[in-house]
């Protein structure tokens, strides 16, 4: 079976962060964001103390390259806002013609 918003609602999670990218959702909803956005509320409902999610899929190798540079910073710096925006603005200056697919899709929803 698949994992749904619903499941979520019955975890203890105790982590402070909690990252869903390339998150794929098989049932329909009012729009294609609602059920990404229900397991974010529902992880944040659960415990959890910041959720970071993609709005719509950034594509394998972009999703692992911004997570990656986002992990590196995580380990100099512990706040996922400030770590985050920073991320953002590197890939926004690498190509800030044609990059915005690269980077929006990140969202922080913190608790």
């Amino acid at each position: 079976g698949f994992l749904t918003p619903s499941d979520v609602r019955g975890f203890d999670v105790a982590a402070q962060l909690v990252v869903l990218t390339g998150t794929a959702v098989a049932s329909p909803g009012q729009s294609p964001f609602d059920s990404r956005l229900a397991f974010v509320a529902d992880f944040l409902e659960a415990g959890s103390a910041a959720v970071l999610a993609t709005l719509w899929p950034p594509g394998e190798l972009i999703g692992s390259d911004f997570a990656s540079d986002l992990y590196r910073g995580l380990l100099d710096d512990g706040d996922i806002a400030e770590v985050l925006a920073t991320t953002k603005r590197a890939r926004i200056a690498a190509d800030p013609a044609t990059n915005l697919p690269y980077w929006a899709s990140f969202q922080l929803f913190i608790r």
